[in-house]
């Protein structure tokens, strides 16, 4: 029977050295450390992954890991959810620069129709 002890720290470039805020409201959002003791016969063993290389653990072991909380609104968040939240909020910008670029090309393009009729 193995038992012991699982981290898991994350990307501490994305975690630790870039600023994030909070998807629901907009505030800076710190690091928690999470901290769980799950036997590996529980219920709640399903949820958790018991494998370290080829070994696997028996008996409890401790899990611990980051999440992102908001300092404002309490809300806590993966690392994961916190990328795709990310990802989305980048590609909404994109596409509001398109539009807008492509909005104000028309506004050209019109303004100078405009000027050669008159």
């Amino acid at each position: 029977m193995i038992s012991g002890i699982k981290k898991d720290t994350g990307s501490f470039v994305y975690m630790r050295l870039k600023k994030h805020v909070c998807p629901d409201c907009g505030q800076p959002v710190f690091l928690k450390k999470i901290k769980k003791k799950i036997k590996s016969d529980s219920r709640a063993a399903k949820n958790y992954d018991f494998h370290i290389g080829d070994v696997e653990l028996k008996g409890t072991v401790k899990f611990i890991w980051y999440e992102f909380r908001c300092t404002d609104c309490g809300n806590q968040f993966t690392e994961t959810e916190m990328r795709e939240f990310e990802v989305a909020e980048k590609k909404r910008e994109k596409a509001e620069a398109r539009a807008a670029k492509k909005a104000e090309k028309k506004a050209q393009k019109q303004a100078k129709k405009e000027s050669k009729k008159g």
